[in-house]
């Protein structure tokens, strides 16, 4: 998956192998599982070069070891009966690792959204139920292509619906994901101290704010009013009180 994009079109190059494989499966099942195989491989191997952390390409994992099984099963036998499923499999598959993701608290949108993030915001809650929403919508989407797939795979439907709802999909939780990404960046408040440089007509006694001294907790309610922020307030010096 290609790490660094914010965009719906973006969400999408991040499936590329399933893409490929989608289109090309069509005529060769297994020169298209070799192909979708080593365009995973080379996702991986080119993040990792960029210092992209293991857990942002759980999905690539995932596809490394999907086409790489699928592959070996095609080459040995192409007439095996899973090249009848296998577009709905290969959703199958993908719902499988969100769903997994989900039950162990560790949703695979987590590692790609530190990626994209302050640490320091890691750990707090709302870091990690916006990640756990959209691992959700994805899983949800990964769910409805695969028994749609399987389904048309399974009575004979015209590969038409198949690809409505294979894009349908996809298309669907990356503009999810884009809208409810920007909504969150937009409802969230940040607390930045005035120094000096921001406003050259403050006293001089403000200029290394906030000063040395015991601090007091003030909770600072969110613009949503759903998630109090909790920051700490250094009190004023006696000579500005």
């Amino acid at each position: 998956m290609t790490i660094g994009r914010t965009t719906a079109v973006g969400y999408l190059l991040g499936f590329l192998p399933w893409i490929v494989f989608a289109v090309v499966s069509s005529f060769a099942w297994q020169w298209a599982a070799l192909l979708a195989w080593t365009i995973s491989v080379y996702f991986v191997v080119k993040n990792r070069r960029a210092g992209v952390r293991a857990d942002a390409q759980i999905l690539d994992f995932g596809a490394i070891a999907y086409f790489g099984a699928l592959a070996v099963v095609a080459f040995a036998d192409a007439n095996s009966p899973l090249q009848a499923y296998e577009s709905g499999l290969s959703s199958a598959w993908l719902a499988l690792i969100a769903a997994v993701s989900l039950l162990v608290r560790r949703p695979f949108t987590l590692g790609i959204a530190k990626h994209r993030t302050a640490p320091e915001i890691w750990r707090t809650p709302a870091f990690h139920h916006t990640s756990t929403v959209l691992t959700s919508v994805w899983a949800a989407g990964f769910a409805f292509s695969a028994i749609g797939t399987l389904a048309c795979e399974a009575t004979g439907t015209g590969v038409w619906l198949r690809v409505v709802i294979q894009a349908l999909a996809l298309a669907v939780p990356a503009t999810f994901t884009h809208r409810y990404v920007k909504a969150v960046r937009a409802r969230s408040t940040a607390v930045q101290w005035v120094t000096s440089d921001d406003q050259p007509n403050r006293p001089r006694s403000l200029a290394r704010w906030p000063p040395a001294g015991p601090r007091s907790p003030c909770s600072w309610p969110s613009r949503s009013h759903r998630y109090p922020y909790v920051i700490w307030v250094r009190p004023l010096p006696r000579a500005l009180r």
